[in-house]
């Protein structure tokens, strides 16, 4: 089945594996930040996984959707952190590539840590501020973002990507 959980303050999941065997996950806030751990939703066609906050979004945990991947946050003070890896190329019905898609969107600053990014359809990383990334830090790892579709990095503001490895076609 599904998992929504709506609050009209703060969320915070985070340390917690939330898991939608055969459904989506909805995370939303109308006034306040979310702040997740792991989150799965595997399905194909119905693992749509969906963060809707006002204040912010930190993801510490893998996220793991069998279908679209949404992680948007309103608020022009709040800003994105991705602090893990994204799996949006699960294998399923819906595996044919271009047909799920990953969208972050921040009404401030974008921030992928120590993230990495699979996707198996478009990738769009839209900033209205900075869009921030650690694509080579100091261990030696960093981001990547992989997919067979389109990836989109827009920022209102900077760019700082430092190194890049991605497939498919790309646009910053």
């Amino acid at each position: 089945g599904n998992i929504a959980i709506k609050a009209a303050t703060d969320i915070n999941t985070d340390q917690q594996t939330l898991t939608a065997t055969s459904g989506a996950i909805t995370l939303s806030t109308t006034t306040g930040s979310i702040t997740s751990g792991t989150l799965s939703a595997p399905t194909a066609v119905t693992g749509k996984i969906t963060l809707n906050a006002a204040t912010g979004i930190t993801t510490n945990g893998t996220i793991n959707s069998g279908d679209a991947l949404s992680i948007t946050n309103s608020g022009s003070v709040g800003n994105i952190y991705i602090n893990n890896a994204i799996n949006n190329d699960l294998s399923g019905s819906n595996s044919t590539p271009g047909l799920r898609s990953v969208s972050i969107n921040s009404g401030h600053d974008l921030t992928l840590g120590l993230a990495s990014v699979f996707g198996n359809g478009a990738i769009n990383l839209i900033a209205a501020n900075n869009f921030v990334s650690d694509f080579k830090n100091s261990n030696g790892g960093g981001v990547t973002i992989q997919t067979p579709g389109n990836v989109v990095i827009q920022a209102g503001g900077s760019i700082s990507p430092v190194n890049y490895q991605s497939y498919g076609n790309n646009s910053f």
